[in-house]
């Protein structure tokens, strides 16, 4: 089957869908913990946790255990679990905004201004955000965005029709009224390192384009939020998306058994999506 034809009938797909998806109004999908928000302190002034403790963590705080490890190291760990703790249980009032004249995404507004709703966990290089907060006539396709430096708080993202794949702040994601951060597993964090610098070299300045498939040839040509993450690891033999199709959306990638989940936010933890 030729370019063109697999072209086409992607459009011809994205309009059903676009049409179809008017009828099914989705809601917020914010997940809010369903387990009564408890005191941590019994459990965060132990010396070493068990596996039960990891799990109340979790629910408390949307905080899984390899970032729980790594705040522990910080003297200021009781009081950031606990800020998440906070954070996690605080009631979220989600307001409706255009992203552009066919998208919109979910947010916290006050005054007419965006808030930030969570705050971050230690995040790595080669580490991938997700959100669900966006949708096109009522298609939630979600975002995607892959940490390409960690030190100076930079993510690499696709975001728009019209823009190029470029550096963004990262603390932008805590505006998402839900979020997931996933970290690829089984590999070092030089691997990580190196991955975050082909996409910094070779993925930035690509136009946006939702139609595009996934492409061995490297660089691509053309991108979108997830199908950048996806380009960024297939030199690393890494086939991130778990379903094999030629077309990679966000969810495709929460799904992947090659990630672990860092932290959530508005995200179900017994669901990858």
């Amino acid at each position: 089957m030729t370019k063109k034809k697999v072209f086409i009938i992607l459009v011809i797909i994205l309009c059903c869908i676009c049409t179809i998806s008017t009828y099914f109004v989705t809601q917020n999908n914010f997940y809010y913990p369903t387990h009564k928000k408890i005191d941590l302190m019994p459990i965060l002034t132990k010396e070493n946790f068990n596996e039960n403790d990891y799990k109340i963590i979790l629910e408390q705080t949307g905080i899984y255990s390899p970032a729980v490890d790594e705040l522990k190291k910080e003297p200021t760990f009781i009081g950031d679990m606990l800020e998440f703790q906070e954070k996690y249980y605080a009631p979220i009032d989600i307001t409706k905004t255009n992203m552009s004249f066919i998208t919109r995404w979910d947010r916290v507004m006050h005054s007419g201004k965006p808030q930030k709703v969570f705050e971050l966990a230690p995040y790595k290089n080669g580490d991938i955000f997700l959100t669900k907060s966006t949708y096109t006539f009522n298609w939630r396709h979600g975002h995607a965005g892959i940490v390409v430096d960690d030190v100076n708080g930079y993510i690499l993202e696709s975001l728009n029709p019209g823009s190029v794949s470029k550096l963004q702040k990262i603390e932008n994601w805590e505006y998402y009224t839900t979020f997931k951060m996933l970290r690829p597993k089984g590999i070092s964090q030089e691997m990580r390192d190196n991955i975050a610098t082909y996409a910094l070299q070779n993925l930035k300045g690509i136009p946006y384009n939702i139609l595009a498939i996934k492409n061995f040839e490297q660089p691509t040509k053309i991108t979108h939020c997830s199908h950048i993450i996806w380009q960024a690891y297939i030199p690393f033999k890494m086939d991130i998306d778990n379903n094999g199709g030629i077309f990679i959306p966000p969810h495709d990638i929460a799904r992947s058994d090659l990630f672990e989940p860092v932290q959530i936010f508005g995200f179900n933890p017994e669901r990858a999506w």
